[in-house]
C-alpha cells in the first residue's frame, strides 16, 4: 500500500465488485429476471448504485443505495444491504 491508500481502494472496489456480482447472480437465479447494477454520480459527487430488477427499467423494480465511500477509513460491505 503506497501513502495514498490506493491499495486500500482497489481491495475495497474489488470487495465491493464481488459482492454485486453475487447478488446479482443469486436474484436472477431466484426470480429469473435480468438484474443489472448501475453506479450514478450524485451533484455533490457521490455514488448511487442503481439495481434494477427486469428487463424493462421504466417498469422493473430500482433498489438504490448510496455507495461507500473509497476513502482511508473502512466502510463494510453492511453498510449497503
Amino acid at each position: 500500500m503506497n501513502q495514498k491508500g490506493e491499495r486500500i481502494h482497489s481491495d475495497r472496489q474489488k470487495e465491493l465488485s464481488i459482492f454485486l456480482q453475487q447478488l446479482q447472480q443469486s436474484e436472477e437465479k431466484e426470480t429469473g429476471e435480468r438484474v443489472t447494477v448501475h453506479s450514478t454520480t450524485k451533484t455533490d459527487g457521490g455514488k448511487i448504485l442503481e439495481i434494477v430488477m427486469g428487463e424493462n427499467p421504466l417498469f422493473a423494480p430500482v433498489v438504490s443505495v448510496e455507495a461507500p465511500e473509497t476513502g482511508y477509513e473502512k466502510n463494510e460491505l453492511e453498510s449497503i444491504s
